[in-house]
């Protein structure tokens, strides 16, 4: 377990989660060793965010969603503006979340691999910004959706 992701789990139990605002352009990851498709309704979204803290949570999601994919390796990122809001969902073609795992997702240290940490860190983040994070089984797994809201 990585020291600075206890920290930031120190951090978010404690309160002191600082946020570092920027403005970033939403779009496709380049050089992705996995097939990683976008679709978008716009490809130029514009939100004011922590760089950092956001991508580390795309890169949670991410992440989780290549594990699960297994050989198959393809993972769909959609991203749409509903409101003031841009909706982020991160889709796989595996096995879909463990049904002994799924009620408690986003608590810490739930997990079947890993630290259990990446999903906890990723809602606190969303948070932190006023947006949310879930997870839904469909026949077609489904990472958490995250909603941030748009500059």
């Amino acid at each position: 377990m990585h020291i600075q992701t206890l920290l930031e789990v120190a951090k978010i139990d404690n309160k002191t989660l600082r946020l570092d605002y920027e403005t970033a352009t939403v779009g496709p990851t380049p050089n992705s060793k996995v097939e990683i498709s976008l679709e978008t309704e716009n490809p130029h979204l514009i939100v004011s965010a922590d760089k950092t803290k956001i991508g580390q949570v795309l890169s949670n999601l991410l992440t989780n969603a290549i594990r699960q994919s297994g050989n198959r390796g393809r993972v769909t990122v959609s991203t749409k503006l509903e409101g003031d809001d841009v909706v982020v969902k991160v889709r796989d073609e595996g096995g879909g979340i463990d049904p002994e795992v799924y009620p408690r997702l986003f608590n810490k240290f739930v997990t079947k691999s890993g630290t259990g940490l990446g999903l906890f860190i990723s809602k606190s983040y969303v948070e932190a910004h006023g947006g949310t994070i879930s997870a839904e089984n469909t026949t077609r797994m489904e990472e958490p959706l995250s909603h941030l809201h748009s500059q």
